[in-house]
């Protein structure tokens, strides 16, 4: 996924909004089915469930915090 900025940004952009699809969808200036085909395109390449996994979402908080620590 890191080869993927826009994967990213969108990932990181709906954790930001607790995962709210609208409110990600808003702050990145796309439709929800957009942000969604997004979601699942990551899900694809993280081989886990973003939208169905409480816990995925809380490992990628720590991925990207530790990503923004060390880069």
């Amino acid at each position: 996924m890191r080869d993927s900025p826009q994967l990213l940004e969108t990932v990181w952009s709906w954790l930001l909004a607790d995962a709210r699809s609208a409110r990600a969808a808003e702050a990145l200036g796309i439709s929800s089915p957009a942000l969604r085909k997004r979601l699942i395109r990551a899900e694809q390449l993280l081989e886990r469930s973003l939208l169905h996994s409480p816990s995925l979402s809380y490992d990628l908080h720590l991925a990207f915090r530790a990503l923004d620590e060390i880069g």
